[in-house]
């Protein structure tokens, strides 16, 4: 797709600019590198390149630094960069709207962005409640540890533990997960669950995948970093480990109990509260609204008002 920039007199400053080498711009400026950018853009290395280097000379401006370490973007990179984003929202609406208007043979699932354990073991259990309500509903449940771009279509519904800042998304407050520490039978060995000093404990715990999320701050503050002896980007299997009797590990009550594990202590553990974000134009769309419903009260009754 092309563009024509008129200047202030009319005059066509670039005629028919690609809007192609600006989804390049906008791609390298998100991931770093060219590489990555051309992995996301399923384009070649070469291709997206090329395209980068096109648009430089269509406006004659140094848009990025590149180096063997990645790429970034020039202070004047930043000012075109603002206004590519804001064109970007524009075509993903239009996109997503002929993808609405289109559909009319095909459902169109719902995509749910959302962690590991909120995907498997709070709306997947409770999916069979979804579909008696709205038979012809298809869901997709996404599993990331990343944050779903919802103006870029990467998802419709998209659990986060973080209230967003994202223009045209509108969040919904969930409720809170409470945190505890648990520990099988075979593991506790007839000690008081209550008399655990966690420094003389094996625990099992998430890794940097989340960032300097506030439980791994927590541990940190405890002193207890030298204390894991797994770590993973994964709660189910850090909970499957516990489970084996491999040591103490982090999670929701209801999971960590359907599985069997009992509590001991953890006190000052912190809680997080979850957001169900979506786009506004899907705001009115009765299937959307359903699905919203339905992720809320499951996770009321998996974590509790």
């Amino acid at each position: 797709m092309h563009v024509c920039a008129k200047g202030l007199y009319g005059d066509d400053v670039i005629a028919n600019l690609n809007w192609e080498s600006l989804r390049c711009l906008i791609a390298v400026a998100r991931s770093g590198t060219i590489s990555a950018a051309s992995k996301e853009l399923d384009l070649s290395v070469a291709a997206v390149s090329r395209r980068l280097d096109r648009l430089e000379a269509e406006l004659n401006v140094k848009l990025l630094h590149r180096g063997p370490q990645g790429a970034s973007v020039t202070a004047e990179g930043e000012k075109i960069l603002r206004l590519a984003k804001a064109g970007a929202r524009q075509f993903d609406e239009i996109e997503r709207l002929a993808k609405e208007l289109s559909s009319r043979d095909f459902i169109q699932p719902v995509r749910i962005s959302a962690t590991e354990p909120i995907a498997a073991d709070v709306l997947a259990p409770r999916l069979p409640r979804l579909m008696r309500a709205v038979p012809d509903i298809r869901i997709e449940l996404v599993i990331s540890t990343e944050n779903a771009n919802l103006n870029m279509g990467e998802a419709d519904i998209a659990l986060r533990l973080a209230d967003p800042k994202d223009d045209g998304i509108i969040a919904r407050r969930l409720a809170a997960i409470h945190l505890g520490l648990f520990c099988s039978r075979e593991y506790l060995a007839g000690r008081d669950p209550a008399s655990i000093d966690l420094k003389q404990e094996r625990l099992l715990w998430l890794n940097d995948a989340y960032g300097r999320i506030p439980e791994n701050q927590w541990l940190t503050s405890q002193g207890l970093d030298s204390n894991v002896v797994l770590r993973s980007s994964s709660t189910r299997a850090l909970l499957q480990a516990a489970s084996a009797g491999s040591g103490i590990a982090m999670g929701a009550p209801s999971i960590a109990m359907a599985a069997d594990l009992i509590e001991v202590s953890s006190e000052g553990l912190p809680s997080r509260q979850p957001w169900l974000l979506f786009h506004r134009s899907n705001k009115n769309s009765e299937s959307h609204r359903a699905v919203r419903d339905w992720i809320v009260n499951s996770c009321v009754e998996a974590f509790g008002n």
